[in-house]
C-alpha cells in the first residue's frame, strides 16, 4: 500500500498542508528554525536540521538517516580560541562562537542551504551552510558537501566531488524543463512508461514519453 493511500511505515509521521502537499519525517527529527520541505519528500531519523538561515528541501527527495544539515556551525580559526565563550561563560564576544552569527545568535552572514527536487541523500551526509544541491543530485553515503553541486550530478567523498552526471546533458536539460515533480499525482500515475525508461542512453525527446492522465485513462 502506498504511503499516500494508506498507513505509513513504522515510525514515520505524515505532515499535510493541503492537497498533494504531504511530506514524511521519522520520529526523532526535530528541526530548529526555518526548515521547509516539499511534497512527498521523506527524512529518516536520526538527523539534525538547524536553520539559523533557511533550509529548503524540495519535492520527492529521499533523505537517509544521520543527515546533518546546519547552516552555521563553522567555528572561527583566526582568533585565540574556537570555543563559544559567549554561550558557555557569558563572555560578551561579538560572535556567537560560529562564523556568521553574533553573540545573540542573530544572523550576520546568511548561509541558507537549498536542496532541490528529486535529490537522493545517502546515510551520514553532512551539508555545509550556504550550499545548494540542485534538482536530481545523488549524494553518496558519508559525504561532506562543502560547495554547490550541479543538477543531476553524483557526488561522493570528503569533501564531496562530482563523480559523473546521471544522464547525458541533453536529457538533463529536458528533465529540468519538464519539472515532473510539479505534476499532479494523477499525471504521475498515468506516466509509468516515462518513469521506467532508462534515460542513461536515451536519445530522443522526453516529451514523446509523456502522456496526460486523460489519455492514459482512455487507452
Amino acid at each position: 500500500m502506498a504511503w499516500f493511500q494508506g498507513d505509513l511505515p513504522l515510525g514515520m509521521n505524515r505532515y499535510v498542508f493541503g492537497a498533494e502537499t504531504e511530506f514524511y519525517v521519522e520520529n526523532g527529527i526535530n528541526p530548529i528554525g526555518e526548515v521547509m520541505v516539499g511534497r512527498f519528500s521523506y527524512l529518516c531519523s536520526p538527523s539534525v536540521l538547524i536553520a539559523f538561515s533557511p533550509i529548503s528541501i524540495g519535492s520527492f527527495c529521499s533523505v537517509a538517516a544521520n543527515f546533518h544539515c546546519v547552516t552555521h556551525e563553522q567555528h572561527p580559526t583566526h582568533l585565540a580560541t574556537t570555543f563559544p565563550l559567549s554561550d558557555v561563560l557569558g563572555v560578551p564576544t561579538s560572535h556567537g562562537g560560529v562564523i556568521g552569527l553574533n553573540g545573540q545568535k542573530e544572523v550576520t552572514e546568511p548561509r541558507p542551504i537549498t536542496i532541490g527536487n528529486d535529490v537522493w541523500i545517502g546515510d551520514s551526509v553532512t551539508v555545509f551552510g550556504g550550499v545548494t544541491i540542485p534538482d536530481g543530485c545523488v549524494i553518496g553515503a558519508k559525504s561532506l558537501v562543502t560547495k554547490d553541486c550541479v543538477p543531476y550530478g553524483i557526488y561522493v567523498g570528503t569533501p564531496a566531488k562530482l563523480v559523473r552526471l546521471r544522464f547525458p546533458e541533453k536529457v538533463i536539460e529536458q528533465l529540468l524543463e519538464l519539472k515532473w515533480w510539479d505534476w499532479s499525482v494523477d499525471k504521475i500515475r498515468a506516466n509509468l512508461a516515462f518513469f521506467e525508461t532508462d534515460l542513461t542512453a536515451f536519445d530522443g525527446r522526453l516529451n514523446d514519453l509523456v502522456r496526460n492522465p486523460e489519455l492514459a485513462q482512455s487507452a
